[in-house]
């Protein structure tokens, strides 16, 4: 199973007021055109009916303008590289999500768009995504940074934090790689072997103000030579731009409350929820609240469970924080959720 089937099936709904004057809205996700499955971005503006902004095949990085009309939340956008017509879109816009068309300018290519609002409320920050890809040894990794505020501190430590992981992962990804293609001109392993490998890594904006940001980055690997069992990980990160500080769990909860067992409670509840019976004493077996990852978003508190592979090798909750009351510190980062800004 590929990433971007599984990061798809992940995504996060978000309220979005489709009918209503917007700001810039941001989106991301997959532009699937035949065997090709295209990471894309989408900033949007909608006003009076009217709909601009720009578009970028995020391995490219090149924008093309967006010009269109919304009417009862569908939209048609044209898309422009310069004054040459490349492209048009017929989408719908959901809970936080933005599907339907692509279509070439001949009308003889269709594919399929599947994007997800990203949460984008900077005054000055603008995402874009930085790409490491090799398709012949099956590597693709997308991670976020962070433009138009280099010039400060905090900023440069925020990007620095979330390039980390992934420039760490594929660099040893094609170490590896160089290592099982040696072993295959050898003949000591097999071509299809070499070609199970495969390391996709992408992520989603959970929540972006000026004071606090979230980012899951989801991912597959299968070892060069290949593997017994690919696996998906995933990776969260909550931070605040003014310092480029990583916050810790425990800033999130009052002091002496036993907050892991409340979420290891409100975990298996939430989790057995969405599996079939048949799983729940698997699920109450392994959501161990020592080993998880966390953010945050408008929704509440995102908990990433690691399980065994049966059960998807992790599993999120999404737990909304009034469930959380009479454990949570009412200041520090839980009161910047709050205030939204």
């Amino acid at each position: 199973m590929r990433l971007h089937r599984l990061f798809l099936a992940l995504l996060l709904p978000l309220a979005l007021a489709a009918t209503t004057p917007n700001p810039e809205q941001v989106f991301r996700g997959r532009l699937e055109v035949g065997p090709q499955s295209l990471p894309v971005r989408m900033n949007l503006k909608t006003l009076g009916g009217k709909a601009t902004g720009s578009y970028v095949y995020e391995k490219i990085g090149k924008p093309l303008r967006l010009e269109g009309s919304l009417e009862q939340g569908r939209l048609k956008l044209r898309e422009y590289a310069g004054g040459q017509l490349t492209g048009s879109f017929d989408v719908r816009l959901g809970e936080g999500s933005l599907g339907g068309t692509w279509t070439s300018p001949d009308g003889k290519r269709k594919g399929k768009v599947s994007l997800a609002r990203q949460d984008h409320r900077f005054a000055q920050a603008r995402l874009t995504t930085r790409v490491i890809a090799d398709a012949k040894s099956g590597l693709e990794v997308l991670y976020p940074q962070f433009g138009g505020v280099e010039k400060a501190a905090g900023w440069r430590r925020v990007n620095q934090a979330l390039a980390q992981e992934p420039t760490r992962l594929a660099r040893q990804y094609r170490q590896d790689y160089a290592e099982a293609l040696d072993r295959f001109r050898k003949g000591e392993i097999e071509r299809w072997q070499l070609e199970m490998g495969a390391l996709e890594l992408d992520y989603r904006l959970l929540l972006g103000t000026d004071r606090l940001l979230s980012v899951v980055m989801t991912g597959y690997g299968c070892g060069p030579g290949g593997c017994a069992h690919p696996s998906g990980f995933v990776q969260a990160y909550t931070l605040e731009p003014p310092t480029g500080n990583r916050l810790a769990l425990s800033q999130l909860f009052k002091k002496g409350s036993n907050y892991l067992a409340r979420l290891r409670e409100l975990g298996v509840e939430i989790a057995t929820a969405t599996y079939d019976a048949s799983a729940r004493e698997a699920i109450e077996q392994n959501l161990d609240p020592r080993y998880l990852q966390w953010a945050l978003s408008p929704k509440g508190l995102h908990v990433y469970w690691s399980v065994p592979h049966v059960l998807g090798d992790y599993i999120e909750t999404v737990i909304p924080l009034s469930r959380l009351e009479d454990v949570l510190e009412a200041g520090g980062p839980i009161g910047v959720l709050r205030e939204g800004r």
